[in-house]
């Protein structure tokens, strides 16, 4: 294959697949996403966007989530298209044909709880905000808080 890309970085969100029907009136998932790929020469990541088909999208939804770590295996492509005002944009990515996850099923299942944790930090709590929070509970014997 001449036009082979291997990129390895880290998903820059959660991703969810979409069932959309093809031109033969098939019924396949896809998902867009976005990984972070870290370059030693650089302090700033190259962000690579991809396009998973099938069973891959359905692999990255199930077993990943923001952070993980991921190699995709896919051919670059280019799409174009036309904005409102009639100019031609060109969009460009990965069209993963292989995804190698990285992390281990622990790994992602911590990097999932951290995510739902920033998103809800009063999820696994009894109380609904910060105010309903018994001040004197962090206090000591004298009052003092600690």
């Amino acid at each position: 294959m001449l036009n082979m890309v291997i990129q390895t970085g880290y998903l820059t969100t959660d991703l969810e697949a979409k069932s959309i029907a093809t031109k033969s009136g098939e019924m396949k998932n896809v998902m867009n996403g976005t990984i972070a790929v870290n370059d030693e020469r650089s302090q700033y990541p190259d962000y690579i966007n991809f396009t998973a088909w099938g069973k891959w999208s359905e692999v990255l939804e199930k077993y990943t989530t923001k952070g993980s770590l991921v190699t995709l295996v896919g051919k670059w492509k280019k799409n174009k298209s036309k904005d409102k005002n009639g100019n031609t944009t060109y969009f460009d990515y990965l069209l993963v044909d292989k995804v190698t996850l990285l992390e281990n099923k622990e790994t992602t299942e911590n990097k999932k709880a951290k995510n739902e944790m920033k998103n809800d930090p009063f999820a696994n709590s009894d109380k609904e905000s910060i105010n309903d929070i018994d001040i004197d509970s962090f206090t000591d014997e004298n009052g003092v808080p600690y």
